[in-house]
């Protein structure tokens, strides 16, 4: 009955149900410690996790493999790496499984200096003559996109160690590893690689189809993600679901691609998905970037689905984005008026631990409206967390760096700035300049700082001068 609550995620009545037989005197067994234990993990209940340790010792079935094994990620999912580790070191007996339940563990923390140690995990690992499977793989890949801490080299070496090893052939059950791939490579911007990758696999689902266009996204190659996105339904006939949904409509905002977004939230109409929180978010900052707000305030406000922090923040942010301070600051008022007022504080803190708790591996998209909430909250300590991210995501991106050091320079950390200035230097990283675009008419014209490329850029300069000489009228 327990083992059934956990199947279908109502962690709450499976925890409920083992205290109940507590009370009734029913001794647990290994299978029943093993699942209470997985449990615990997934709601991040420490104390309950204390509990079900205490019981695997008292009935002397800490000894067991798989007791221990669940202990482990338990542990690593609560974040307490020292008795994770302390589990680990006092089994009599390990299996790849224990191994993995640790390298899981590590790769999952978010703590740097704790994922320094993982590669001498896994090298143990293979000195006890374990070898690595695809569920070890799996957990290592993410952490291998970029040339930071771990760098590309990493990745290349797993990837030479799945071909040697057969772990695979690009069909059926192992289509999560291709997809780890595809994620690592495009991490790295070598989405090129990734698509070999994606190319060779047999068998593509929707996960499948979705990384490669997240990597495309990823590295800024828009129209290719919006190819893919069509290609995976006429040529698979795979139907989108609501993360890849959710992955694409940042290409349709990008390039102001308002009748592809306008099909992509028929689509969500039909398929019933307009209760999804991510997806009408999504809907809204769409619609507000591609210039039509009337829509995306018909999505803010006859969509059926809760609105959170972010839905709120999307749609006036669109209004300021736009220019419609008046409306911006009335929809202000109304989130006031009905009692959504958190603290931003708590809220940020929430963010950051909701991105901890996320299914997949966070990509830069995520780290950047982190960034963005935190700058808009005053959060520096925050900011500063998610820039490190951004930096060990994407080490190529100058624009992490720059972002970072203006962050130090406003607090006065003159040695810090340095330091990034310098590693920029040796990186051979420089800003690029920042481009605007507009669609008109169906052509997208493209603006960078103090250029004058356009063929109409004289007149687009004096319209400037004139309005710059307006407002300057106007105090």
């Amino acid at each position: 009955m327990i083992n059934g609550y956990l199947k279908t995620y109502s962690y709450v009545e499976a925890f409920d149900l083992f205290r109940e037989m507590g009370r009734f005197s029913v001794k647990s067994d290994g299978f029943t410690l093993a699942t209470v234990s997985k449990v615990v993990g997934e709601i991040r209940d420490l104390a309950a996790g204390k509990l079900v340790h205490c019981q695997s010792i008292k009935t002397g079935f800490v000894v067991d493999i798989v007791v221990s094994n669940s202990l482990i990620l338990m542990y690593g999912k609560c974040g307490e790496f020292e008795a994770m580790k302390k589990v680990f070191d006092e089994m009599r007996e390990r299996n790849v499984g224990s191994w993995n339940a640790l390298v899981s563990g590590y790769s999952n923390s978010g703590d740097w200096e704790l994922m320094k140690d993982l590669w001498e995990v896994v090298k143990n690992m293979q000195l006890e003559g374990m070898k690595l499977d695809g569920f070890t793989i799996s957990s290592l890949l993410p952490l291998s996109g970029g040339e930071g801490n771990w760098g590309c080299n990493y990745g290349r070496e797993l990837h030479c160690y799945i071909l040697k090893n057969e772990l695979y052939s690009g069909f059926g059950s192992d289509v999560h590893l291709g997809c780890c791939l595809v994620d690592m490579y495009s991490k790295s911007g070598k989405v090129s690689v990734g698509r070999n990758v994606f190319d060779r696999m047999w068998f593509r689902n929707v996960y499948a189809w979705t990384a490669m266009i997240n990597g495309y996204i990823e590295n800024g190659d828009f129209d290719e993600a919006l190819v893919l996105f069509q290609e995976m339904q006429l040529n698979d006939g795979i139907e989108p679901n609501k993360v890849s949904l959710v992955s694409v409509l940042p290409a349709c905002s990008s390039y102001a691609g308002l009748m592809l977004g306008k099909q992509i939230h028929g689509y969500t109409i039909r398929k019933e998905l307009t209760t999804d929180i991510a997806l009408c978010n999504a809907l809204i900052d769409m619609y507000s970037k591609c210039g039509s707000l009337t829509s995306a305030r018909q999505v803010f406000d006859k969509g059926s689905f809760h609105k959170d922090a972010i839905s709120w923040s999307s749609m006036i942010c669109g209004y300021g984005l736009h220019g419609m301070g008046e409306e911006a600051i009335s929809l202000y008022n109304q989130m006031l008026f009905l009692g959504n007022k958190p603290d931003m504080i708590t809220v940020l803190d929430r963010a950051l631990d909701f991105i901890k708790k996320m299914p997949v591996e966070p990509g830069p998209s995520v780290w950047g409206a982190l960034v963005n909430a935190s700058v808009m909250h005053g959060n520096t300590k925050m900011q500063e967390l998610a820039h490190r991210f951004l930096i060990y995501l994407e080490p190529e991106n100058p624009s992490n760096y720059v972002s970072l050091s203006n962050l130090h320079a406003s607090t006065k950390r003159w040695d810090a700035v340095a330091g990034l200035r310098k590693m920029m230097k040796e990186k051979g990283l420089k800003k690029a300049p920042g481009c605007s675009w507009i669609s008109i008419n169906g052509n997208t014209h493209c603006f960078n700082v103090a250029d004058k490329a356009h063929p109409h850029s004289t007149s687009i300069y004096e319209m400037l001068d004139d309005l710059i000489f307006i407002i300057k009228e106007d105090g």
